[in-house]
């Protein structure tokens, strides 16, 4: 009996312990803002590097062509290639990363944050690609998408209103991860307790 009211009394401190930090559960706006930067960066030096080369092979094969229609199919690839570049290629980065083991992109592993569901699982494909076109809607209307996750509750962007995500450091994540398992086991405990004795203690 005493082994459970002292885990009681630990289960409560360490309840308290999570609300002190809870400020700091979910991630700062500077932190999404510089991650998104990063994976920008890489996203765009990736891109920039796929066009050349492929405009290269293009022109490479193209030797037959008159100057006009060398010029018109080249037009026409670069358009090909900058939808596919600009939106494709980027789904299928954030899909990957995101859905990943990691539950982060490269930008957001610099920074120790994980994107999760609300009930703080990791997030599927489905979600991911559901961030990612959110971002994109994001974008059409001037950033506003990202600028409202520094006014949120629970700092989400539009993003994650629409697929129902959350982006919290992953240190605290583990710190609640172990509440909900401690608690788990106090409940445990306390319902054996009553099937034996017939009340709790």
């Amino acid at each position: 009996m005493n082994k459970q009211n002292t885990s009681y009394a630990e289960l409560m401190e360490q309840q308290q312990k999570f609300k002190q930090y809870r400020k700091t559960f979910y991630a700062a706006f500077w932190k999404r803002w510089i991650a998104y930067l990063i994976d920008g960066a890489i996203i765009t030096t990736g891109l920039y590097t796929l066009i050349i080369v492929a405009i290269g092979l293009t022109m490479g094969f193209n030797y037959e062509l008159s100057p006009t229609d060398e010029l018109s199919s080249l037009q026409a690839f670069i358009m090909i290639a900058w939808i596919i570049c600009c939106f494709i290629l980027p789904w299928f980065y954030y899909g990957f990363f995101e859905r990943s083991k990691f539950q982060a992109t490269p930008g957001k592993m610099l920074f120790k944050i994980v994107v999760v569901d609300v009930h703080f699982n990791p997030i599927g494909f489905d979600q991911a690609s559901g961030r990612y076109w959110g971002k994109v809607l994001s974008y059409l209307l001037f950033y506003i998408g990202y600028i409202i996750a520094a006014f949120t509750k629970h700092k989400q962007g539009l993003h994650d209103l629409m697929a129902g995500t959350y982006v919290v450091n992953k240190k605290e994540l583990a710190k609640k991860m172990q509440f909900s398992e401690d608690k788990q086991e106090l409940s445990v405990m306390s319902t054996t307790d009553f099937l034996q004795t017939g009340k709790y203690d």
